[in-house]
């Protein structure tokens, strides 16, 4: 969403959030595609032969001696703050708070879908129009204004 807020902004000039595939970008689509695959193909398959052979891919196949140690299987080791590691129930307890970040990550992602769907505006261009008329720009006058629905008390 920040760099919809920087559009809006007139800071940056590039497409609504949901309108990126017709931007135009350094290489073409299929291609970018291409490498994404490649990409996210490796890291998945480094993830599932740790799981085949638990330890086997720790080290960082590029810088020698750079390891990831103490992390379970299958389990990438990405931990810049350090806190995956400690007593077992601290560690899960963490990772159970990660799931359901990103699971609430994900809702709101649908909402934000759902919103520019419905009316045809960046969240952020939402959340201005709300700001500046909070009682006639929020989601129940917008379901009052769907023709069909029942009529619009204004």
């Amino acid at each position: 969403m920040i760099p919809d807020a920087l559009r809006v902004a007139g800071i940056l000039d590039i497409p609504r959030w949901d309108a990126a595939n017709v931007a135009e970008y350094w290489i073409d689509t299929p291609t970018l595609w291409a490498i994404e695959i490649v990409l996210v193909g490796w890291v998945e398959g480094r993830r599932w032969a740790d799981l085949n052979n638990p330890g086997s891919v720790n080290e960082d196949p590029i810088f020698k001696g750079n390891a990831v140690k103490g992390t379970d299987v299958g389990y990438p080791g990405f931990d810049p703050l350090g806190m995956g590691f400690g007593e077992p129930a601290k560690v899960k307890d963490v990772r159970l708070r990660e799931l359901k970040n990103g699971r609430l990550a994900m809702l709101a992602n649908l909402g934000f879908w759902v919103q520019t769907a419905y009316t045809d505006k960046s969240p952020i261009e939402n959340l201005l129009d709300h700001l500046a008329d909070p009682f006639h720009n929020n989601v129940i006058q917008s379901i009052a204004a769907t023709p069909g629905v029942f009529p619009a008390p204004y």
